[in-house]
């Protein structure tokens, strides 16, 4: 099978990982294409070759830059013209320009697409991208990252091949646990992400107000709510924005990892990637029950309601005080990032769809 994989996300180097997995099996040849570079969240990311055995990687000429929704690839048709896949995957949403664009260009070359999509909530979107996304459902394969994002598809008309499989996963042999971990005085509570309402800062804040003395909150991130650590008095270690391949490290210096989200009527949380990066850490986890949160935690750690900042001082004081509990959420967490959700795992189940896709098409 000749895959053509096309993925902005791609740029980051660890993500790579997933491409270099799925390349290992011997029936498939895949030729990744990244755009020359993503500008995003105030940054701009370049191409990181990290993780590139196995396989061809390509950067591309990309229009809007930036733009989510209104970003395509000129030259598009010409990679497709010299490399003739049987198999586009389009790491992209099927309301995205460059997802339609893709998915025409597929259907013409008599390719099979496959998209991708986390959107967990029932949107509905004004023309041109209700007209694009109607064309990607009805013209393209599918595959999910969460149950719920299934679900919302269907609800749109999608009627063709889908299987949930997360986008990317986590290499446990890079985000492992430290053995040798020096004990500070302090408990140490990690928050990871852009400090933002909907990611929960404020009830982070109340609750650490409640827990009181012997708990330290170290930040790796930045946004708009960074100051109001520092006007509410709250012990905190603000780390500004970690690269990924620091935040191993970062994370085996956690005693907990948190992640408050709060849901609203336009986002709740679709995934949730650094617990299960925490995880595989052997860090314990505590997440509140937005969106797709308690299902990356399974047994792993503690669910606790949104929005409530008393319910989560009460799970961090357990944790602090319940070292019998922690160690069983070390270990929890490791095996489920591990066996559910490394790139391993997440390669074969992505290889298995491209195979039953094959064997349809004949």
């Amino acid at each position: 099978m000749k895959i053509l994989m096309l993925s902005k996300a791609c740029l980051v180097g660890p993500y790579q990982k997933k491409v270099e997995e799925i390349s290992r099996f011997s029936d498939v040849e895949m030729l990744l294409l990244v755009p020359e570079s993503w500008k995003g969240d105030g940054r701009e990311q370049k191409l990181e070759r990290q993780h590139i055995n196995g396989y061809e990687i390509k950067t591309s000429r990309i229009i809007m830059n930036g733009h989510f929704h209104l970003h395509f690839y000129p030259w598009l048709s010409q990679v497709i013209h010299r490399f003739r896949p049987d198999i586009f995957h389009i790491d992209e949403e099927p309301y995205n320009l460059a997802t339609g664009q893709a998915v025409a260009l597929a259907k013409r070359h008599n390719i099979c697409p496959i998209f991708f999509s986390w959107q967990n909530l029932d949107k509905r979107y004004p023309p041109p991208f209700n007209w694009i996304e109607r064309y990607c459902l009805k013209h393209s394969h599918a595959i999910a990252g969460s149950k719920a994002a299934g679900q919302v598809l269907q609800s749109h008309g999608f009627k063709n091949a889908l299987e949930i499989i997360p986008q990317f996963g986590v290499d446990p042999e890079i985000f492992r646990p430290n053995e040798c971990k020096s004990k500070s005085a302090d408990f140490v509570i990690g928050f990871a992400g852009r400090v933002t309402p909907e990611k929960g800062i404020r009830v982070l804040i109340e609750a650490l107000k409640i827990c009181g003395s012997g708990f330290t909150l170290r930040i790796a991130g930045d946004g708009p709510l960074t100051p109001e650590f520092l006007a509410n008095g709250v012990q905190a270690e603000l780390m500004g924005h970690i690269t990924a391949d620091r935040m191993p490290d970062y994370l085996r210096t956690l005693d907990v990892l948190v992640l408050p989200s709060i849901p609203s009527s336009r986002w709740k949380e679709q995934f949730g990637r650094v617990l299960v990066e925490a995880m595989s850490c052997g860090v314990p986890v505590i997440g509140s029950d937005s969106g797709e949160i308690p299902h990356v935690i399974g047994d792993a750690g503690l669910i606790t309601p949104a929005g409530d900042p008393k319910q989560l001082a009460a799970a961090l004081k357990r944790l602090k005080d319940d070292e019998k509990l922690a160690s069983k959420f070390k270990e929890a967490g490791r095996n489920r990032a591990t066996s559910e959700f490394s790139h391993r795992s997440i390669a074969l189940e992505t290889v298995r769809f491209y195979r039953r896709l094959m064997l349809e098409k004949g």
